[in-house]
């Protein structure tokens, strides 16, 4: 999944997502940018996958 995709499907609204694998969608860094800011308002999310992306430290990161 691009980044330019990732946003496109987090611009809608995603405040009661609860369970979101994004395993293996070939993720950077900027796609957690995107991620970060598009779920900043969801308070309900328990379980976030993923696993087998190209994330580093740095984007790692940007999510805690």
């Amino acid at each position: 999944m691009t980044e330019n995709k990732l946003l496109i499907v987090f611009s809608l609204n995603n405040t009661n997502i609860q369970f979101l694998s994004l395993r293996s969608n070939n993720l950077g860094d900027v796609s957690m940018e995107i991620l970060v800011n598009a779920l900043k308002d969801n308070l309900s999310l328990k379980s976030l996958d993923l696993y087998g992306n190209l994330i580093t430290g740095a984007g790692i990161k940007k999510l805690v």
